[in-house]
């Protein structure tokens, strides 16, 4: 499971992510079965979006059993 933060810039043209869209689908398609998840946050997906982080993963846990 690749959860990954929307990609934004700032006016600056500064990448606010850890990586830009492109690296982020080259590491997905490098993945074998992997299933990548982009959700409008910034970097604490889990701290700033805690429901909908732990409903993915109990969904990725069900589908691993």
């Amino acid at each position: 499971m690749y959860l990954k933060a929307a990609t934004q810039y700032g006016g600056d043209g500064v990448l606010y992510a850890a990586n830009s869209d492109e690296d982020a689908q080259e590491g997905h398609r490098l993945i074998q079965g992997n299933e990548m998840i982009t959700i409008k946050s910034g970097h604490d997906i889990h701290f700033e979006h805690p429901n909908e982080f732990i409903q993915i993963m109990v969904n990725f846990l069900k589908r691993i059993e």
